[in-house]
């Protein structure tokens, strides 16, 4: 029971080690948005001051409101119309007894295993 517990033990610690090595470069990043150019050419770690102007500066120069409003378009738009071909496949499918039914059951399925940046 000993070495099952030390088994365990060493797999968490080696996924807890995964997990850090790839947090890592977005903790990084995201440190780094906090820091002036000099300090993130000089790969500092951390911040000596906080420069909020690095996010306003980005929000007002490169016109990040567009860019925002334009995914939240996008992403609600994707969202319904998912949502409303999802509801009227469904229901005929778990209602109504039909030839081919199956088929078509797994038709939706496979689709929705593609992922869109495939098609």
């Amino acid at each position: 029971m000993a070495t099952r517990g030390g088994k365990a033990k060493l797999i968490y610690c080696g996924l807890s080690l995964g997990g850090l090595a790839a947090g890592f470069p977005f903790a990084w990043m995201l440190l780094a948005s906090f820091m002036s150019r000099g300090e993130s050419l000089r790969r500092a770690l951390l911040p000596e001051r906080v420069q909020w102007d690095n996010y306003i500066e980005a929000w007002q120069e490169a016109d990040f409101g567009l860019y925002f409003e334009n995914s939240l378009i996008i992403a609600v738009l994707q969202v319904s119309g998912t949502l409303l071909f999802s509801v009227m496949a469904a229901y005929p499918l778990a209602r109504m007894q039909f030839r081919g039914r199956d088929v078509v059951f797994t038709g939706v399925l496979a689709t929705l295993m593609i992922p869109e940046a495939v098609t």
